[in-house]
């Protein structure tokens, strides 16, 4: 924003000069101008006035004073700032974006007006008849967003973006797959509604890019890329004192491009403006258009021998299936070789028709209620190697490039019964009186799929969600399908990581899940454009932790609660029930019949203390101790049960460190059956002390490829 702390009289006289000398009657100096500035600059501008009447000439360092004047203009303030930011845009007296755009005819008011009757000297004339309009208010637009949600997803995307050094934005969608509600839609980095001007996403990689590749003209010891103003031409910020400012003057090229496309990407809402390569997730659509042409049924095999031949090209697997494997294995296992085969069943002119058909045909968009919506670009009949590698790289999702959005509407139609459903932002909109003058319908396009081909296809994606790397979302107590993906930006540029000098590709990891998979209801995408590899890059390590942790504080606030009657009882916890001022006979009773072990330490008939205490959860056949008098509390050193990526430790290894040092644990992620899993968090430092039998809460990962 333009600084007017440093605008003083010499500055201000400066200013007109250069008007006059140009011949310029007046300029607009800026817009969006609060009350206690402009107290302010009226403050600065009597200070001129009297110099001038000081002076006493206009000859010698005085010039001929014009004025500044001011229009009273409404403006709009929000009060969460940054929440939900790109769904809501904006508008100022240049720019509009988002819902501010989308419903500007319902949000504007009328301002209101009173006509009387002027004499000659413009005073008003007494006696006679006025005419007073009143203002009228703009309308009140509900959203379907949902603020504590939105709230959530944006905490735990930040999460992964910052995790994994994620440098090209991370983002997410929540909507309910039968309606096309969005529930909560977010980009990581967002914005400042009432600062929007105010560049935050300098450190990621399409900002970097005009910040350091033109005339590198952004630096700073910090790393983060700003403008150094004050390389800038003195005689050019006679009329601005800001960077900002100064870009969207009259300024040279160099400096003002990179600005505004800068500027204009940061506004942008990713979800819808930018296409990417979805990856296996993209295997969803092949494999119900495979099952709803009869192309192949749930009972056939696929075998993989690390690869398959295409058109002259070897189309390599991350594994290797020799005996065969069913189509829900294939799922599971992200197979391409296989999801190539099953593409090759469907044929290429069958596999463009159900493009068309689900409407992600090249060309389309969602029709989703926000402008700057991407067209997707897919295969079609004209597609020269549409029978050959066109067909084949389609089939597993590495050559056709969607939005966020519309692979989520894509992945919603699979699950959601077979309906095309338009996504939408808002509700309704209220009037005066609370008349509702607009709502939203939900709109069904056209069946695409069959009630029956959906609902196999839920239960495939349930059973995947269940097994190998996607098991990381597991819930206790919720039913959730799910497919993750890895896509590799063939493309696009390739570039150098800090210090390595070594160029590679990039990739996007995403992961889709839903919930409950046996009636599905909510459906979630996450998408990280190019993590930082050397960390992870596998939709399966870091967008399924991030859609789990959105869907576990999520789903019970939108009304669906777990249910233990699905959990496996070694994965059922107890909660610690209150064992003080209770005798001895009664607490061991009552831990036994619980399953768990004890530990008592003093000679006294009750319980005084306890570890874990009241309300903790637990885990079956955890330790507990009891002081029956006041002897000292036992202090345990907490292990490491996390190490680099390359050593990190299973949960079998994490469970007997704990169990030898004393501690108790719980998992906040993979099945309590699953040995094999990779430790990557713990709740409470290595190093620290705490009581015997405190329970540390453990973090684990199930590391595979997923194509």
């Amino acid at each position: 924003p333009y600084d007017f702390d440093y605008l003083d009289s010499d500055k201000i006289l400066a200013c007109f000069e250069k008007l006059q000398n140009a011949g310029i009657g007046g300029v607009t100096l800026k817009t969006d101008v609060d009350k206690a500035t402009i107290d302010e600059i009226n403050a600065v501008l009597k200070r001129i006035g009297d110099r001038v009447a000081n002076d006493g000439n206009t000859d010698n360092g005085s010039y001929s004073i014009g004025s500044i004047n001011w229009e009273d203009a409404s403006t709009r303030y929000y009060p969460k700032s940054d929440l939900a930011a790109p769904i809501i845009g904006f508008s100022t007296a240049d720019n509009s974006y988002g819902v501010e755009r989308t419903y500007d005819k319902y949000l504007r008011g009328k301002n209101g007006l009173t006509i009387t009757a002027k004499d000659a000297n413009g005073k008003d004339m007494l006696y006679r008849n006025s005419e007073r309009i009143a203002a009228i208010d703009g309308n009140d637009v509900y959203l379907t967003i949902d603020s504590t949600v939105q709230a959530i997803m944006e905490k735990h995307l930040k999460e992964m973006c910052d995790t994994y050094e994620v440098a090209n934005r991370g983002s997410a969608i929540l909507m309910n797959v039968k309606t096309g509600a969005i529930i909560a839609m977010a980009t990581y980095p967002s914005f400042d509604l009432n600062n929007p001007y105010k560049i935050v996403a300098t450190d990621y990689l399409e900002t970097q890019k005009f910040y350091t590749e033109r005339n590198n003209i952004y630096t700073n010891d910090d790393g983060k890329g700003y403008a150094i103003y004050t390389k800038m031409p003195d005689n050019d910020k006679l009329l601005v004192n800001s960077f900002s400012e100064y870009l969207l003057s009259d300024c040279p090229p160099q400096y003002k491009e990179p600005f505004l496309e800068t500027r204009n990407l940061q506004w942008s809402n990713k979800t819808i403006s930018s296409l990417y390569t979805p990856g296996s997730v993209f295997k969803v659509f092949t494999g119900a258009v495979a099952l709803e042409t009869n192309a192949i049924n749930v009972g056939n095999r696929f075998d993989c021998n690390g690869g398959i031949e295409v058109g002259g090209s070897f189309l390599k697997c991350h594994t290797t299936h020799e005996n065969g494997q069913t189509f829900t294995m294939a799922m599971m296992h992200s197979c391409n070789p296989a999801f190539v085969r099953i593409g090759q069943a469907i044929n290429g002119d069958r596999f463009v028709e159900y493009l068309r058909i689900f409407n992600i045909i090249k060309g389309s968009t969602t029709g989703v209620d926000l402008v700057g919506e991407a067209q997707s670009t897919t295969i079609t009949e004209k597609t020269p190697d549409l029978y050959t590698t066109g067909l084949a790289s389609s089939s597993f999702g590495q050559t056709s490039k969607f939005t966020l959005l519309q692979m989520m509407s894509m992945c919603s139609t699979v699950v959601n019964g077979g309906k095309v459903i338009v996504p939408h932002v808002v509700d309704k909109v209220v009037g005066e009186g609370n008349e509702i003058i607009y709502e939203y319908p939900t709109t069904s396009v056209r069946q695409a799929l069959s009630a029956q081909t959906s609902q196999a296809m839920a239960q495939v994606l349930k059973d995947t969600a269940a097994s190998l790397g996607s098991k990381s979302a597991y819930i206790k107590g919720y039913e959730i399908g799910g497919k993750s993906g890895t896509s590799q930006k063939n493309d696009e540029y390739s570039i150098k990581r800090e210090g390595s000098g070594v160029t590679r590709d990039e990739y996007v990891a995403s992961y889709f899940c839903f919930a409950p998979a046996n009636d599905p209801e909510y459906a979630l995408i996450v998408m990280a454009d190019q993590p930082n590899q050397d960390i992870a890059y596998y939709g399966s390590e870091m967008a399924v932790p991030c859609a789990r942790s959105i869907f576990l504080d999520s789903l019970p606030h939108l009304g669906l609660y777990p249910d233990n009657s699905t959990v496996d009882i070694e994965d059922l916890e107890i909660t610690m029930p209150h064992l003080t001022d209770n005798s001895i006979f009664n607490v061991s009773q009552t831990l036994t019949d619980l399953e768990l072990e004890y530990e008592i330490i003093g000679s006294g008939d009750t319980v005084l203390r306890q570890m874990p205490e009241y309300g903790d959860k637990v885990r079956r056949h955890s330790k507990v101790i009891l002081y029956t008098d006041d002897t000292n509390t036992q202090l345990v050193q907490v292990p490491d049960v996390t190490t680099s990526k390359d050593e990190r430790f299973t949960l079998a290894n994490a469970n007997a460190i704990l169990t030898n040092a004393g501690l108790n644990y719980v998992l906040s992620s993979a099945s309590i059956n699953e040995p094999d899993a990779k430790v990557t968090k713990q709740s409470i430092p290595a190093g620290m002390y705490v009581e015997k039998y405190s329970v540390i809460e453990i973090t684990t990962l199930i590391e595979q490829a997923d194509g």
